[in-house]
């Protein structure tokens, strides 16, 4: 069984930065794309996830709410110089053309991004809640 998302090709050939209203200072370079629906339901559950990594969901990260229909370019991101680190918390957020593994992180123009399942199923799923906490104790904690 292949547990890797197959992530759509979208057009990378132009910004949409109506799209890109963020919350939170981001000073640990930690970046969240998230649809907006699940950031209205579950914003509390993602600062807790956040807090058990010692990162203050208002100064230390930086939460993207995308609009649901809509996808982020990468080149969106381009303004954002001081970022290190990517959570995608969910499908079709960012258009990238590759298959990705969920919850494993990759490199990918010196960034480090995950890719998990939207925030809504992490929250209903203790296996999916596993992963994304080994996932990010991996990364910023050990």
């Amino acid at each position: 069984m292949n547990n890797a998302f197959s992530v759509p090709i979208y057009s990378l050939s132009e910004s949409n930065p109506e799209l890109i209203s963020s919350l939170g200072a981001g000073k640990k370079g930690l970046f969240v794309l998230i649809s907006d629906v699940d950031w209205a339901k579950f914003d509390a559950f993602i600062a807790k996830i956040l807090k058990a990594i010692d990162f203050d969901i208002e100064k230390d990260v930086c939460i993207f709410p995308v609009s649901v229909g809509k996808t982020l370019a990468w080149s969106d991101l381009d303004g954002y110089p001081s970022w290190s680190h990517l959570w995608i918390a969910g499908e079709k957020l960012l258009s990238v053309n590759m298959d990705i593994q969920p919850y494993q992180w990759v490199s990918i123009h010196q960034k480090h991004i995950i890719f998990t399942h939207a925030i809504a199923q992490i929250e209903s799923n203790a296996s999916y809640k596993k992963l994304l906490w080994d996932a990010l104790r991996m990364m910023f904690i050990e």
